[in-house]
C-alpha cells in the first residue's frame, strides 16, 4: 500500500475511534457530546487528566479495551507521518546529491570542493565519530 493510501486509512482509523468513544461515552456515560469527545480525544492522546471518568464497570472494561486499540491506532498514524517526512527528505536530499554531481561533472573547481567535503564529512557524523573513539 503506498504511504498515502496509508496515510488516508490512519487519519479514518483514527476518525472513527473518536466517533465511536464520542458515542459510546455519550450514550453510557450520559455526558455531552463536547465532554464525551473530549474524554475520548485525552484517553487517546494519553493524556488523562482525570477530570472525566467512566463510573459503570461496563465503560470502565469498554475504556481499557478502548484505550489499547485506540492508542496504538492514534501511534500508527504518528509512525506513517513520520514516514512520509523520512522519505520526502530522503528523495530531496537525493535530488540534491545528484544536482551536486551533475554540477562537478562541469566545473573541475567544484569537484575539488566535493572531494574536500568528502573526506571531512566523516569529521561531523556522529557515527563517525562514535566509531573512532573505540
Amino acid at each position: 500500500m503506498d504511504s498515502n493510501r496509508k496515510l488516508i486509512v490512519a487519519w479514518g482509523l483514527v476518525a472513527f475511534f473518536l466517533a465511536l468513544g464520542t458515542i459510546f461515552y455519550h450514550l453510557a456515560e450520559g455526558w455531552s457530546y463536547v465532554d464525551a469527545f473530549y474524554f475520548t480525544g485525552i484517553t487517546l492522546l494519553t493524556i488523562g487528566y482525570g477530570d472525566l471518568a467512566p463510573t459503570t464497570a461496563v465503560t470502565r472494561v469498554f475504556t481499557v479495551f478502548f484505550a489499547l486499540i485506540g492508542i496504538g491506532t492514534v501511534l500508527y498514524c504518528i509512525g506513517i507521518i513520520a514516514q512520509r517526512y523520512v522519505e520526502r527528505e530522503e528523495d530531496r536530499l537525493a535530488r540534491l546529491v545528484s544536482n551536486v554531481r551533475t554540477a562537478a561533472a562541469k566545473n573541475p573547481a567544484l569537484q575539488e570542493q566535493v572531494q574536500y567535503l568528502k573526506e571531512r564529512a566523516a569529521e561531523f557524523s556522529p557515527i563517525s565519530r562514535k566509531n573512532k573513539e573505540r
